[in-house]
């Protein structure tokens, strides 16, 4: 087995930092949360709402943010199956509809009740949305920026008599950071 000098152990050490890191960086996924419909009100006095929200495929989510001033009953049905998707009744003050899926096979037009307690007049105002979920990848561009400058290097420190290798060393210099390859 060959010996490798400090310097040649530092340059690989760095190579397969950048490597890893690259790799990393472009395949991290992250779920995110895409829009597809928002309805929203300002506050408002009233005894009860009857909403719309949008249409919603199969697989997409529902949810709400509902700010009342006295207990109501809510509720998210699917127009088209009359399938309830979420019903519960909420005590005054501020409170989430949890993400409900839209189960039916079609999906179908999402629509919001909200009710009043004895049909007493209250305030609130109300958030809700329809979206779905996707895997996006926040650090692909800096993940291929560190595979790019790791591909630069490599020819620079590894293939320097090339004239791929003589151009990287034009633009790195790796002699001036203490790379290199006998």
């Amino acid at each position: 087995m060959p010996k490798f000098s400090q310097r040649q152990r530092y340059t690989l050490a760095i190579l397969c930092s950048l490597l890893i890191a690259g790799l990393v960086l472009l395949s991290f996924p992250a779920p995110a949360e895409q829009d597809v419909t928002t309805y929203s009100t300002s506050t408002l006095t009233t005894n009860g709402l009857s909403q719309e929200i949008g249409f919603a495929p199969s697989g997409y989510y529902a949810t709400a943010h509902i700010m009342s001033g006295n207990t109501i009953d809510v509720k998210l049905t699917l127009v088209e199956s009359n399938l309830v998707l979420f019903t519960a009744t909420f005590l005054a003050g501020t409170f989430d509809i949890p993400n409900t899926p839209i189960t039916a096979a079609n999906g179908g037009t999402v629509f919001l009740t909200i009710t009043s307690h004895n049909q007493v007049f209250t305030q609130m105002s109300v958030v809700a949305k329809i979206f779905h979920i996707v895997t996006a990848l926040p650090f692909f561009w800096a993940g291929v920026g560190i595979l790019g400058l790791t591909g630069l290097l490599t020819l620079a420190i590894f293939y320097q008599h090339t004239a791929a290798g003589k151009l990287a060393r034009r633009i790195l210099p790796v002699e001036k950071a203490g790379l290199g390859w006998p």
